[in-house]
């Protein structure tokens, strides 16, 4: 985040807007959320609306870290003036970044850094589940349960592909070769288990992510 000597500072939006005001001026970056669209006209408008109101303005500086691998997604970001990577990637107005923020007892797979002076609306988690869980947005938040469980199945087919090139690339223990049927055997055992074990996983990972939205 943009510091000021020693001290590091988020830009809060504060200022209370009229509702349609904020609902003009958010929502072409709302809707370019792909799982914050699909639904009838009157629903989206009032979740715009609701979303807008929960977003909060962050500034960072040139090559600062927005998103961290490894840390848990409880934020995405609209980027709203400015230039961010990811994963070699480039990203500026209007782009999303940190989607996998629903899911549910995730980890970051991958850095989000701001290349240029960055302006970004952030949206946490929590107020995200707090607005779909008033009951007023069905059909927004069976699409965002939908685009999780996605997600979290992605997630672990890449796992599980990872999983089995890693098996193929193991070398035979030092002192022997393995014989091609020994080779074979080992394989296909190793890659039963880890296909099991990232399966089940997968099955946890959706179970949890329907947990982020009442049906």
């Amino acid at each position: 985040m943009v510091c000021c000597g020693q001290a590091c500072w988020s830009v809060l939006l504060t200022v209370k807007m009229p509702r349609s005001l904020v609902n003009v001026t958010r929502r072409e970056w709302v809707l370019k959320v792909p799982f914050f669209n699909g639904a009838p006209v009157d629903e989206t408008n009032n979740f715009i609306t609701a979303i807008a109101l929960a977003l909060k303005l962050e500034a960072y500086a040139p090559h600062e870290t927005i998103i961290k691998k490894g840390e848990p997604t409880e934020k995405m970001y609209i980027v709203q003036r400015g230039v961010v990577s990811r994963l070699g990637h480039v990203y500026s107005s209007g782009a999303c970044v940190g989607e996998d923020m629903i899911l549910k007892d995730a980890k970051r797979t991958s850095d989000v850094r701001s290349l240029t002076y960055v302006d970004v609306s952030g949206l946490h988690r929590e107020d995200l589940l707090d607005i779909v869980s008033r009951g007023h947005f069905p059909v927004i938040s069976k699409i965002i349960r939908n685009a999780a469980i996605r997600m979290a199945l992605r997630r672990e087919f890449i796992h599980y592909a990872k999983s089995i090139k890693a098996i193929r690339q193991r070398k035979p223990t030092a002192g022997r070769t393995l014989t091609q049927r020994e080779l074979l055997a080992t394989k296909l055992r190793d890659g039963r288990v880890r296909a099991f074990l990232h399966l089940r996983a997968a099955v946890g990972g959706v179970v949890s992510c329907m947990c982020m939205c009442h049906p």
